[in-house]
């Protein structure tokens, strides 16, 4: 049909252009089962819906809505289990569980086993004709496996020392700690080398800007804040190696890389406060989503950490481990609301909203195959 209908057969009128545009447009429908499907289902409203989105859409996709199902599952899943696990913490800490914590640990081991599996035996879909591409997933992937890894020896170590099965120095057991950083290290160095390279604009009037390269002060304020959070970290695990091999400084000092941190990411916010006038209103909003973020994270954590740092400097047991874990099972609760029911009832409501707009657009759906037949 195709070749007979040819604008170069048939004529280079506007009709013959557009009615051979129609059966392009009803071929490629047609060659793609997902489109074919779409069309079929909501008819020309789909394939424009499809057009807009620039692909299928997620709601839409089978595949894809199928993926959204199993992450949502997955997670609920996973935070179900840390649930679990820092309950059998607080029952443990208390002394009403006879377990080992070795045992305690076992959601974890089931979390970090899972994922572990997940990532080793999933699919990678680079580009096969761009090795580089290959090269970069490969790499990705070895690193994901690092990180669960190391990951899932710290967490193995730790009971362990806790329960004497082992009685090596606090430093072996962190080991595996160290080695996640050194990772994130790598990752860290490399956003800063390209944060570096990119220059700066600025502009010589309304209508035209240039770039510059950055000022010596404005490379160190870059190298600062990212990597403040990396030393701190660092400082933070040495000084609980300290602490927990017997040194007699109290548990407020231990936890100051905590405390420096609150004090800092504070400051920052105060910084590009007061230098607003270079922000554009694009970042305006952003900046107060992440004030207001780190405002309340904070009080959870400044709120754990400080419940954690009384009970462990007395010898009374007050507060209790479950009031000490309040913050976390708050925190957590939440996330299992969003990933078992706010989540997936939002993602059916949106995709059922989508398919009735295009339901009431379309009053007959005839296939697309029978339409060019006839």
């Amino acid at each position: 049909m195709a070749l007979r209908y040819h604008p170069d057969k048939a004529g280079q009128t506007p009709e013959n252009v557009l009615f051979f545009q129609q059966i392009q447009k009803a071929y490629n429908t047609l060659s793609d089962p997902k489109m074919r499907k779409l069309y079929d289902q909501y008819g020309e409203n789909g394939i424009r819906m499809m057009e807009s989105m620039g692909g299928m859409p997620p709601f839409l996709d089978p595949e894809a809505f199928l993926s959204m199902k199993l992450f949502f599952t997955v997670a609920t899943a996973i935070v179900a289990l840390i649930i679990v696990f820092f309950s059998l913490v607080a029952v443990k800490a208390e002394g009403g569980l006879s377990w080992s914590w070795t045992a305690v640990f076992w959601p974890v081991y089931v979390v970090v086993s899972f994922l572990f599996l997940g990532v080793l035996f999933q699919k990678m879909t680079p580009d096969e004709e761009d090795p580089n591409a290959v090269k970069a997933a490969k790499a990705a992937k070895t690193q994901v496996l690092l990180y669960f890894g190391s990951f899932a020896a710290f967490c193995v170590l730790i009971p362990l020392r806790i329960d004497q099965i082992i009685t090596v120095h606090w430093g072996i057991v962190f080991v595996p700690w160290f080695i996640l950083e050194l990772l994130n290290l790598f990752m860290l160095v490399i956003n800063v080398q390209e944060r570096l390279q990119m220059p700066e604009y600025e502009s010589v009037d309304e209508q035209e800007t240039f770039p510059r390269s950055l000022s010596w002060s404005e490379k160190l304020v870059i190298i600062y804040t990212d990597g403040n959070l990396f030393v701190l970290r660092i400082i933070q695990a040495i000084l609980l190696i300290v602490k927990l091999q017997g040194h007699p400084m109290s548990w407020p000092v231990t936890f100051v890389p905590v405390w420096i941190w609150g004090g800092l990411r504070f400051s920052s916010f105060v910084y590009r406060y007061y230098y607003r006038n270079r922000l554009t209103s694009e970042e305006v909003g952003p900046l107060v989503a992440q004030f207001v973020a780190f405002v309340l994270s904070s009080i959870f954590l400044f709120t754990t950490v400080g419940l954690l740092v009384k009970k462990l400097e007395s010898a009374e047991s007050n507060p209790t481990a479950a009031v000490l874990l309040i913050p976390v099972f708050i925190i957590l609760s939440l996330l299992f609301c969003c990933v078992c029911c706010c989540g997936p009832i939002a993602i059916q409501g949106a995709r059922q909203e989508m398919q009735d707009q295009m339901q009431r657009g379309t009053q007959v759906v005839i296939p697309l195959n029978r339409s060019i037949n006839q």
